[in-house]
């Protein structure tokens, strides 16, 4: 492992932090712009819609039945949040008690959810029991009742077990959030409509001072007062009044949309080695199936064609449902990739396959074409990405790590990104790709962001589900969205569909100017489009995608950059001296190894992965990485063998001394020294090199057996031709 190692670990950690802090918390954005005396009312509600978490205590360490509710823990240890603990397996325990009111606000009947909160680094599985009651095991959980129609005094035993981890535990601490009575009005609901507004008033109504008068009136409506004095039947009708008043905002807030694409970003080996991978895909890809059956309005988007490959030779019975999905428009393949590779350090040609090979493999295996490129997570984005997408019948671009930039930030949304030959592809930055939270407040922040940097864009394309290790949307989050639907509230519509159906929505709404960027441009001081009317006005970037934040990916794991290029070199010229050996009228037809030459590339193209290719990930995955690289070698070597053989074969070597083929693999002509060992008829005390020309030079290097006759020459050859070779004699 580089000793690099530990700077990736940070970042990883760091990340989602830095991101959150780029964008501030919109729930806070929100609240800033109200008046104070109507920022008193809106927090008042918040504090109604999950109780306080109260004190941990936690324990180092297994131990045998650490969720029985009778165990003495008083020797255990009292943690605050961001406590860190080793990687062994750890035990926490808190016993919580329905308090007789929240704030004022009376719980009875309400439901309690909850859900703890920790961070590895990486996977973190965890066992939860209830009063010593297993409820959940597994990683990534989902928020799980904890009371069901809750009653003053109830009490609970919570226990949670974390297992081991690949690096250290930090303890977040649980969230339990309320579901209020169906048969009352919902405080939680109202304060998201409220803060909402907020945020999208003065993007959809700038200047209309009468519509952010509705949203005050609405707010003091609330009547805080009957809190204090504990009078629910007043307060609960203050929030129906509220609600109404509300109302006339809906015909403006509804002209947008958020549209839902459900997704899991599967990192192919990164803190855990491939096979690892296999069941992350199969776990995740069972859990979207199952969901579809549960929720007939909801749909999946997943890029990388290697994973469908593993599903095919695995388990058919799932990759057959997979198909039935995408002939119903459910299932939607994106990336057209084999992995989601690095788009730095791969030549262009393997970039090239990236696509050829996961762009026919969906053609063959499920009937579909891609048009959408989709690389969240990749460590930046060279500038010729565009016309290779273009060229491969890919209009589309989607990825977010930019917004993480430190020095160079890229306010765009939506854009052209064009390339030096003048191909563009319509590409856009979503706030992350694993958003575990379908909330109109989240939401709205960043519809008003997008339309600051992309004026006249309506629609929002919001990527939501656990990602890195898998998981996908879970019930928790599709409850969410679903609910929004039904609801009609006073917010954006919500939709959920696929990510071509967004792109060929508002590919028809786009201006048809755009201003072009560069770095030096923008570095002078950037200027969205101006608006248009009916129109999205957005730029055009006409440069790399540089990514600042994640540095030293090009050095880090050296030798599995020296094979990541050597292998490109060596499946690409054992397919150039296969064609031209197929291509000859051999007296024996040379069979073109078409089959072993792919499987050979998706070896070298699966192990360009961004994390691999970047070395960000642990040692295990650089072992399994040489093992394929081992086989190529051996098997482009076979390959490049038989077809020169074959090659040879035609080539006329009859004359004197030893003829020595000199091949040049390259699309230009080319001159160098070449080294040969081989054996002379007989044992000679000097050798001439003789071009086929006659010209006559002697060895730069030579080392002659006068015993053996095996001769150890370096000699320079001129002008060998593009894809061809110059014989050349070596004579005694």
């Amino acid at each position: 492992m580089s000793s690099v190692f530990p700077a990736f670990l940070f970042f990883v950690l760091a990340a989602p932090a830095i991101a959150k802090a780029q964008q501030g918390d919109p729930f806070d954005k929100a609240a800033a712009l109200l008046p104070a005396d109507a920022q008193t009312i809106v927090n008042r509600l918040g504090s109604l819609h999950q109780l306080p978490d109260g004190a941990w205590k936690m324990h180092s360490g297994d131990l045998a039945h650490g969720e029985d509710p009778n165990l003495d823990d008083s020797s255990w240890d009292a943690i605050p949040v961001n406590t860190k603990a080793a990687t062994g397996a750890v035990w926490f325990r808190q016993t919580y008690q329905v308090p007789d009111s929240l704030n004022g606000y009376d719980l009875t009947g309400a439901r309690i959810w909850f859900q703890f909160h920790a961070a590895a680094n990486g996977p973190l599985p965890e066992i939860l029991y209830f009063n010593g009651r297993r409820v959940a095991m597994g990683d990534d959980l989902e928020p799980i009742v904890l009371f069901d129609n809750a009653r003053p005094g109830d009490k609970a035993v919570v226990a949670v077990k974390l297992l081991e981890t690949v690096d250290q535990k930090i303890f977040g601490g649980a969230t339990l959030r309320i579901d209020f009575p169906e048969n009352r009005p919902n405080p939680e609901d109202l304060r998201e409509e409220l803060l909402s507004a907020a945020l999208l008033l003065p993007s959809l109504a700038p200047g209309d001072t009468s519509k952010e008068d509705t949203l005050e009136t609405a707010i003091h409506d609330v009547d805080v007062s009957a809190l204090d004095a504990r009078d629910q039947g007043r307060f609960d009708s203050s929030l129906i009044a509220a609600e109404a008043q509300l109302e006339a905002l809906k015909p403006l807030i509804s002209q947008a949309t958020f549209h839902e694409v459900g997704n899991s970003h599967i990192d192919a080996a990164w803190l855990w080695p491939w096979t690892e991978t296999v069941d992350v895909v199969k776990r995740t890809f069972g859990t979207a199936l199952q969901l579809m059956n549960e929720y007939p309005g909801y749909t999946y988007t997943q890029s990388a064609a290697a994973y469908n490959d593993w599903l095919k030779q695995k388990y058919p019975e799932m990759n057959a449902q997979i198909k039935q999905r995408i002939k119903e428009g459910r299932w939607e393949v994106v990336g057209g990739m084999w992995v989601e590779p690095d788009l730095n350090m791969p030549d262009g040609e393997s970039l090239v396959r990236q696509l050829l090979v996961g762009k026919r493999w969906y053609l063959q295996n499920y009937g579909v074409d891609v048009r959408i490129g989709w690389n969240p997570d990749s460590f930046g984005y060279n500038w010729q990405l565009p016309q290779i997408y273009k060229k491969s019948g890919v209009d589309y671009f989607v990825t977010q790590k930019m917004s993480w930039n430190d020095t160079n930030k890229l306010p765009f949304k939506l854009f052209w990104w064009e390339s030096p030959d003048g191909s563009k592809v319509l590409t856009y930055f979503p706030h992350d790709y694993g958003n575990t939270t379908l909330n109109p407040v989240r939401l709205a922040d960043d519809l008003a962001v997008a339309r600051e940097r992309s004026p006249g864009l309506l629609d929002l394309m919001d990527l939501y589900g656990v990602g890195d290790h898998g998981g996908g949307p879970t019930r928790a989050m599709l409850d969410e969205g679903f609910r929004r639907v039904e609801l009609n509230h006073v917010n954006p519509r919500y939709e959920f569909g696929t990510a071509q159906s967004w792109f060929s929505t508002v590919e028809t709404q786009v201006a048809p100017d755009s201003p072009t960027w560069n770095y030096q441009s923008i570095a002078k001081g950037y200027k969205p489009p101006d608006a248009v009317a009916g129109k999205i006005s957005i730029p055009t970037w006409d440069s790399e995608l540089y990514f600042e934040y994640h540095r030293g990916v090009f050095t880090t794991q050296a030798n599995h950059k020296h094979n990541m290029r050597t292998a490109e070199e060596e499946v690409l010229d054992a397919e150039k001296w296969s064609s031209i050996a197929w291509a000859l009228p051999a007296q024996e037809p040379f069979t073109y190894p078409g089959t072993e030459l792919t499987e050979d590339w998706k070896k070298v193209l699966f192990n360009q992965f961004h994390d691999l290719a970047a070395g960000s990930g642990i040692g295990v995955i650089y072992k399994d990485a040489q093992k394929d690289y081992d086989v190529v070698r051996w098997s482009t070597n076979e390959i490049s063998g038989d077809a020169l053989k074959t090659i040879a074969e035609q080539v006329n070597t009859r004359g004197e001394g030893v003829p020595v083929l000199v091949m040049n693999p390259l699309g230009w002509e080319r001159s160098g020294d070449v080294s040969v060992t081989l054996q002379l008829p007989e044992p000679a005390g000097a050798v001439d090199i003789v071009d086929s020309a006659g010209g006559v030079t002697e060895p730069e290097d030579a080392s002659i057996d006068p015993k053996t006759g095996v001769a150890h020459l370096t000699f320079h050859v001129s002008s060998v031709p593009a894809l061809g070779y110059k014989l050349i004699r070596v004579v005694a």
